[in-house]
C-alpha cells in the first residue's frame, strides 16, 4: 500500500515538473499574432499632450482650411545680425498659419508697407546695439503706418503713449507729434526696449513689458517666482490676453519675414522713404507755402514731415528742423532770406466769454485772416470759451511782400512777366538785371505790382526801401507823386504804417 502511494506521488510530481517546463518554454517564444481585443471592452488610449486650451480650437479650424500643410518645425539658421530664436510651439504656429492663410492678403499689404521703412529702422537699431529682429515688433504694432492709433491713445510706428514718448525725448503737443517721425520714434523705441532688457534680461519678456508695461511684468514675476521667461507665463496668471498673444504674433511675423519664400510670400521691393535735405525754420511756415515755392505737391512735404499736426512749423519754437525734398534747399533758403525782416511773434491766447477774432486782432495789433490761418479755422467761426489760439502779433509792423518770386527750372522773364501781368521792361529795370537772358533757378525776383490804367503810361518803376523816419507823405514829396498813388501801387490799406526796411514800388516820370 505504501509502495503504491509512493509511486502515485512520484508520477504526480513528474507531471507537474513537465507542465512547468512547457509553460516556461512557451512564454519565451515570440507571439506570431497579436492577441484579439474584444471591441466591446474599453481600452484606454494614450492621448498626446493637447495644445494650450485657448489656441486649440482656432488652430484646428485653420488647419482644416489649409490647402497645403507645410512643415514649419525647422528653423532657418538666423543671420549673425539676428539674435532671437523662434521656438515652434502651438501659439507661434497658430499665428504663422493665420498670417499665411486666413489673413494672408492683409498681412502681405502690411509687410509691403512696412518694408518701405524697415531698412531705416534696422540701421538705427544696429547703431544702438539692438538685435535687428526687434524691427518686426513695429510691424505688429502699426503695420508700418505712422498714422496708426490705438483705442488707448498710442500713436505712430511704435505705438507710444504720450507719457512714455515724452520720457524718451519725443515731442508731443498741439503742433508736433514726433511719435509719427520715423527716425526719432525708432530711436526712442530702441532706448526703451534696451531699458526693459536691462530689467528682465530676456528679449521676449522685454517685448511683453513693452505691450503690458514694465510694472505689470514685475508684479507678475514677484507673485510667481518660477517665471523666468515668457513661456513660463500661463493664462491663469494676472495678465491680459492681448499680451499673451503679443509675443507669439511678433515671433510669427519675424519667422515669416525672414523666411518669405518658404511661406510663399513675395519679396517686393518698394520705393522706400524718399531722400531729403534739412533746413532750419525760425517762424511759422506752412507746408503749402513751401510747396508753392519749389513746385511740388504738398502731400510730398506732408509725407516727409508727418509729425507736423497742423501742416506748419511750430510758431513758438525758435528753430525747427524741416525735411524738404532733395535738391531744393537753395531755393527755399533764398525764399526764407526774403522773410527774415518779416518775422512775426506769436502768443498763445485762451478765448474768453464774448471773444471773437475781430476783438483779439484789435487787442494784439493782429489780423483776423492771419489768426484764422494760423489756427486752421474760418473767419466767421465762433470761439468756444477756453479754446486756445495762437495769435500772430504786431502784424502791421511786418511788410507783407506779396511780390517775391523764386525762379524755377525752365522759367523765362517773358513767361514770368506775362503770368504777373507786368511789363518785361519793368521786370528787368526793377531787378537791375545786367543780362536778362540769364536767370538761374533759385534766384529771387521782385515782381512790381501791375501798373493801373490810370497811372502815368510813361512812368518807370523804382524800388524804394523805407528808411528810419520815413512816412508815405515824405516819400510822395520825394518822388513828386501822391500818397494815394503810393498806397494803390503797393496795395496797402488806407491806414497802413510803413517801417524801416519795407520796400515800395514807385512809378516816376523819366523826366
Amino acid at each position: 500500500m505504501n509502495y503504491r502511494l509512493r509511486s502515485l506521488i512520484g508520477i504526480f510530481t513528474s507531471l507537474l515538473f513537465l507542465i512547468a517546463c512547457t509553460h516556461v518554454q512557451m512564454s519565451n517564444e515570440p507571439l506570431i499574432h497579436p492577441p484579439k481585443v474584444d471591441q466591446k471592452q474599453s481600452v484606454p488610449e494614450q492621448k498626446p499632450s493637447p495644445p494650450i486650451p485657448e489656441y486649440k480650437d482656432a488652430l484646428e479650424d485653420i488647419q482644416e482650411e489649409m490647402p497645403n500643410k507645410q512643415d514649419t518645425t525647422e528653423e532657418t539658421p538666423p543671420e549673425k545680425t539676428y539674435e532671437i530664436i523662434v521656438p515652434m510651439n502651438p501659439k507661434v504656429e497658430y499665428w504663422i498659419k493665420r498670417y499665411c492663410y486666413k489673413e494672408r492678403s492683409a498681412f502681405e499689404r502690411s509687410l509691403y508697407k512696412f518694408d518701405q521703412v524697415r531698412p531705416i529702422m534696422e540701421k538705427i537699431l544696429e547703431e544702438t546695439g539692438m538685435p535687428k529682429d526687434i524691427v518686426y515688433l513695429s510691424l505688429v504694432e502699426s503695420g508700418g503706418n505712422f498714422n496708426a492709433i490705438s483705442t488707448a491713445g498710442a500713436m505712430g510706428y511704435w505705438q507710444f503713449m504720450p507719457g512714455t514718448a515724452r520720457r524718451y525725448g519725443l515731442r508731443v503737443d498741439r503742433w508736433v507729434d514726433e511719435r509719427k517721425d520715423l527716425e526719432k520714434s525708432t530711436l526712442a523705441a530702441a532706448l526703451y526696449l534696451k531699458y526693459l532688457y536691462s530689467i528682465f534680461n530676456d528679449w521676449l519678456l522685454a517685448c511683453a513689458a513693452y505691450n503690458a508695461g514694465e510694472g505689470t511684468i514685475k508684479r507678475l514675476m514677484r507673485r510667481h517666482p518660477g517665471v523666468t521667461s515668457f513661456w513660463d507665463i500661463s493664462g491663469h496668471m494676472f495678465i491680459k490676453r492681448e499680451t499673451m498673444a503679443y509675443v507669439p504674433k511678433f515671433l510669427a511675423a519675424l519667422k515669416i519675414g525672414r523666411n518669405r519664400q518658404k511661406y510663399g510670400l513675395k519679396d517686393k521691393k518698394g520705393l522706400g522713404v524718399p531722400s531729403y535735405d534739412l533746413i532750419a525754420v525760425s517762424s511759422l511756415l506752412f507746408l503749402d507755402e513751401i510747396a508753392g515755392v519749389i513746385g511740388c505737391p504738398v502731400s510730398r512735404l506732408r509725407k516727409l514731415n508727418p509729425e507736423l499736426i497742423r501742416c506748419c512749423t511750430p510758431p513758438l519754437s525758435k528753430e525747427y528742423i524741416l525735411k524738404i525734398p532733395k535738391g531744393t534747399k537753395d531755393i527755399i533758403s533764398n525764399y526764407l532770406s526774403q522773410r527774415q525782416d518779416q518775422h512775426i511773434d506769436y502768443i498763445m491766447y485762451t478765448a474768453k466769454r464774448g471773444d471773437n477774432l475781430y476783438v483779439i486782432a484789435k487787442q494784439y495789433n493782429s489780423s483776423v485772416c492771419e489768426i484764422a490761418k494760423a489756427n486752421r479755422i474760418k473767419v466767421e467761426d465762433s470761439l468756444p470759451i477756453g479754446k486756445v489760439l495762437v495769435v500772430p502779433t504786431n502784424i502791421s509792423k511786418v511788410h507783407k511782400n506779396k511780390h517775391i518770386y523764386v525762379v524755377a527750372k525752365g522759367d523765362t522773364l517773358k513767361r514770368i512777366s506775362k503770368a504777373y501781368e507786368v511789363s518785361l521792361r519793368d521786370l528787368i529795370e526793377i531787378n537791375k538785371l545786367a543780362n536778362p537772358e540769364m536767370i538761374l533757378p533759385g534766384s529771387v525776383l521782385y515782381i512790381p505790382p501791375p501798373q493801373p490804367k490810370w497811372a502815368n503810361a510813361k512812368g518807370k518803376p523804382v524800388l524804394y526801401q523805407v528808411r528810419h523816419g520815413d512816412t508815405v507823405w515824405d516819400i510822395s514829396r520825394l518822388f513828386d507823386v501822391s500818397t494815394k498813388d503810393i498806397i494803390r501801387w503797393n496795395q496797402l490799406p488806407p491806414t497802413a504804417q510803413i517801417y524801416p526796411g519795407d520796400k515800395l514800388t514807385i512809378y516816376v516820370n523819366k523826366s
